[in-house]
């Protein structure tokens, strides 16, 4: 017996089974990295998503506000195009470089 006691048939099927061990991490690791590519790119759409849906808002607000006849009404509709308005800012400057870009 050389080699410290192992024999061929105990090192083939040791070695069969640490390939099969090796292979089923590598396509575990395979699978989370796909995981983690598709969730990047939906975070990265849903910071697009929500900037235009603050821009949506602030136009609702706009338009509101000029087509009020009434001057309360207006100043109100005025100030949440505003609130929108630091909202998309807000958002820009907090996602910079890191939303899909919109054309």
């Amino acid at each position: 017996m050389m080699g410290g006691g192992y024999n061929d048939e105990n090192t083939e099927s040791t070695s069969s089974w640490m390939n099969e061990y090796i292979c089923s991490l590598q396509n575990q690791l395979a699978k989370r990295q796909d995981r983690w590519k598709e969730e990047l790119s939906l975070v990265r759409h849903e910071m697009l998503w929500t900037t235009l849906w603050f821009e949506y808002q602030k136009n609702e607000w706009k338009n509101k506000a000029e087509q009020s006849v009434e001057p309360e009404k207006e100043a109100y509709a005025y100030k949440q195009a505003e609130l929108w308005d630091d909202f998309i800012k807000k958002a820009n400057f907090t996602f910079q470089g890191k939303q899909v870009e919109y054309n």
